[in-house]
């Protein structure tokens, strides 16, 4: 897979081995990647394999037969494309060899995250129906913190204000550590159970560390 996916200029980490391997744990499912090339051109879908036969609504609809989906992991995902010709020249070879692979795994489903950061191969409109279903805000961690909170929202700017008058809540740039990993585990945890998310909100401990140790060797 590293030596696929140094045929595309990406450093996105969330198409790194290791994200795409602790996305399918994750989800309860098996990672996999489809690569499409030629002399001038390549594609790349990594996507997680998900077991649907638990799902009680699905349990009597083809007895006998195991039923299957398929996601782009966790957040970003998508099909990376080496040039803008590439869906062109690639696009027809790439779908069938991904249907013959659905036909076998008994997969009926395929739900797809394009990734807001790159572009949506040219001619992928035309098989696929591509909807857009929110924005997408980030924040650039790179800038100082009194930047950051500067073009925040009134009304976080305020949150921010009353935590660190009536809290204590300090604002510091930390080396990630065990320590770090676990406080912000609980963090992530408890807030997500006040918005009383679902369970695939939820991740393990060796997810988090995971994560973190892909990112020491992404720029």
């Amino acid at each position: 897979y590293a030596e696929a996916l140094g045929l595309f200029s990406t450093r996105d980490p969330q198409f790194s081995l290791r994200f795409v391997q602790n996305a399918a744990l994750a989800d309860s499912g098996a990672s996999y990647a489809l690569l499409c090339r030629d002399k001038h051109d390549a594609l790349l879908y990594p996507f997680v394999l998900r077991d649907l036969s638990g799902i009680p609504e699905l349990k009597n609809c083809h007895p006998g037969q195991v039923l299957r989906d398929t996601t782009t992991p966790f957040e970003y995902g998508g099909i990376l494309s080496s040039s803008a010709s590439a869906w062109t020249r690639l696009g027809n070879e790439f779908l069938t060899s991904l249907d013959s692979f659905y036909a076998e795994q008994g997969v009926f489903s395929e739900f797809i995250r394009f990734n807001p950061f790159l572009s949506i191969p040219e001619g992928m409109a035309a098989h696929y129906e591509i909807r857009k279903t929110n924005d997408s805000v980030y924040i650039d961690t790179s800038r100082p913190s009194e930047a950051i909170v500067a073009q925040a929202d009134r009304s976080v700017r305020k949150n921010l204000r009353r935590a660190c008058d009536e809290c204590g809540l300090t604002i510091s740039q930390v080396t990630p550590d065990s320590k770090f990993i676990a406080a912000f585990e609980d963090l992530y945890s408890s807030t997500m159970r006040r918005a009383k998310a679902r369970k695939y909100y939820y991740f393990s401990s060796q997810y988090y560390r995971d994560l973190l140790a892909d990112s020491e060797h992404v720029s």
